[in-house]
């Protein structure tokens, strides 16, 4: 799985991704182009980006696998299918706790 975009995008995406990203987030023209463009298979998106996860809710060839209140997991529906891994249901992320063990496993 290739992320198409994180929180470095100035430093290391070129300005074509960049402009590609910015016309799926703010429904550009050929929006659903870019998902052809890059071979997409996995979507991750927040679903305060409220417009962008409801437009690909909408579209006919996605499918929603995975929600919850902060993102929307959409995969392809011919890749549906397919076993996906679920959430820990026992994950904890507690930082605290996260920094602890983190620390622990240094040592």
């Amino acid at each position: 799985c290739k992320v198409a975009i994180d929180g470095r995008d100035e430093e290391v995406y070129s300005d074509e991704l960049i402009g590609d990203i910015a016309r799926l987030h703010y429904s550009g023209s050929n929006w659903h182009g870019v998902f052809q463009k890059y071979d997409t298979d996995v979507m991750l998106i927040p679903v305060a980006y409220k417009e962008v996860y409801d437009n690909i809710k909408k579209l006919y060839d996605w499918k929603l696998i995975y929600k919850d209140d902060i993102a929307a997991v959409f995969v392809p529906k011919n890749k549906s299918d397919q076993k996906w891994q679920k959430i820990d249901e026992d994950f904890d992320i507690n930082k605290e706790k996260f920094i602890s063990r983190f620390s622990q496993e240094r040592k």
